[in-house]
């Protein structure tokens, strides 16, 4: 038996998940859940790196996953728009803490899409290298190859510090314009449950991932961070339906 637990705020690490679960015949598991019993014999974790860590989603995840099969081939796969190194040892140290460690790790560079320090730029994005690099990834998934795993570092640290989820109160700088229709589509993408959209208001409850996901899939581009924001274009992977990434991302996950 296989499974993979993914958290996705705009669909490119579902891409990767349900690419690789078609194929290894696995079920992919919403990481919104907590305290998670798993026998599986191949276990996937799929998921964004965020200032050189994990998303609180995730942290929490895995902090809480009881994995009852020590035997099992766990790996890694993070999605990622900028440089990062360190990552795959944070979860290799929660793993290891559960008397487990990882098999197998790789990492995919996306579309960078965080915009309040960048600008989404996909015209050129090859997509097939991806898929490719997919490719090679499913066939060692599939043999069960195993490769080295590296260790988080103090810049792992240092980045992580700057991380806005950090401070309960950074969802104080969400700008919601006249343009929203109170569609309520942020309230159900959000891994949080942190928006509460009604017909007059959009207000949030101190406990955002900064996933960025209200943002990217309000249909007015009625939210803003700041002014970081402004003006920039929103991004969803053209891969993944809307649906499924609210699917992955309500209370209940799939």
């Amino acid at each position: 038996m296989s499974r993979i637990y993914c958290f996705s705020s705009t669909g490119n690490s579902l891409y990767v998940a349900n690419r690789i679960a078609k194929q290894i015949n696995a079920s992919v598991i919403s990481m919104t859940k907590k305290n998670v019993s798993c026998n599986d014999d191949v276990i996937g974790i799929v998921c964004p790196v965020y200032f050189w860590g994990l998303p609180i989603t995730v942290d929490n995840f895995i902090d809480t996953l009881n994995i009852t099969n020590s035997s099992a081939y766990i790996f890694l796969i993070l999605t990622f728009g900028s440089i990062f190194i360190g990552a795959d040892g944070i979860v290799n140290n929660k793993l290891k803490s559960k008397g487990l460690k990882l098999s197998y790790y790789q990492k995919i560079r996306c579309v960078e899409n965080y915009l309040p320090a960048f600008k989404v730029n996909d015209t050129s994005f090859n997509w097939q290298s991806i898929d490719d690099k997919i490719d090679t990834i499913i066939k060692d998934i599939q043999l069960k190859n195993k490769n080295n795993i590296g260790y988080s570092t103090f810049m792992n640290s240092i980045a992580r510090s700057m991380f806005p989820a950090k401070n309960p109160n950074c969802d104080k700088n969400f700008i919601i314009s006249n343009e929203c229709i109170h569609c309520g589509l942020c309230s159900k993408v959000c891994p949080r449950d942190n928006i509460i959209v009604t017909k007059d208001t959009v207000s949030f409850k101190g406990d955002c991932e900064h996933c960025l996901g209200c943002i990217h899939i309000c249909p007015k581009n009625a939210i803003d961070y700041k002014k970081f924001t402004q003006g920039k274009r929103r991004y969803k992977n053209s891969h993944i339906k809307v649906d499924d990434l609210l699917n992955l991302n309500s209370a209940t996950g799939i």
